[in-house]
């Protein structure tokens, strides 16, 4: 089941021009019901851009502390939203 408004994590807020409408639209996502982890190859398909796109927006957001890799690496690398006190801009 999705989570109520109050158990939702909280993001503080980003400078709108901090991420790229591709980003805005897969974080909204992960913070709203996402199941799973994100992938390289799930964002793609969310944020209706090529793999490549993907990667370079991923590693942005990773750069930033936004999300971060999970445990597994290789074809299984996968992402989750990180603490909202390690956003950097």
């Amino acid at each position: 089941m999705g989570q109520s408004q109050s158990d939702r994590p909280e993001l503080r807020l980003l400078p709108v021009d901090s991420v790229n409408e591709r980003q805005r639209l897969v974080i909204n996502r992960m913070l709203n019901g996402f199941e799973g982890f994100l992938s390289t190859s799930k964002y793609a398909k969310l944020a209706k851009c090529s793999t490549d796109t993907a990667l370079r927006d991923i590693r942005e957001l990773l750069r930033r502390g936004i999300v971060v890799q999970n445990s597994s690496g290789g074809r299984s690398t996968s992402y989750r939203l990180g603490d909202p006190d390690d956003v950097r801009d």
